[in-house]
């Protein structure tokens, strides 16, 4: 689940941890939308105290101009919903 997101990169929460410095592909679900396929680099991954969880931080690096747009257009979705729900 990601639980926050910007241009560069995006924080997950995940029952496993995962290893650092690696680099990934990484489909992100829209709903009623085509899922996001980005490259990213594993930064952290740190348990959350009390809990079973870690939060595990990508740095987004795309690899061409189509996933760099992609992902911009999927970065400013989230902040406009965001913004409709301040608004409501």
């Amino acid at each position: 689940m990601i639980v926050d997101v910007s241009l560069g990169g995006f924080q997950t929460r995940s029952r496993e941890r995962i290893p650092i410095d690696q680099s990934l592909v990484v489909m992100v679900g829209q709903a009623g939308a085509t899922p996001v396929e980005v490259h990213v680099e594993s930064r952290y991954s740190i348990e959350v105290k009390n809990s079973e969880l870690f939060a595990t931080g990508f740095k987004v690096k795309p690899e061409n101009d189509k996933e760099r747009v992609q992902w911009v257009n999927y970065v400013h979705s989230v902040f406009q919903e965001q913004g409709e729900l301040l608004t409501r």
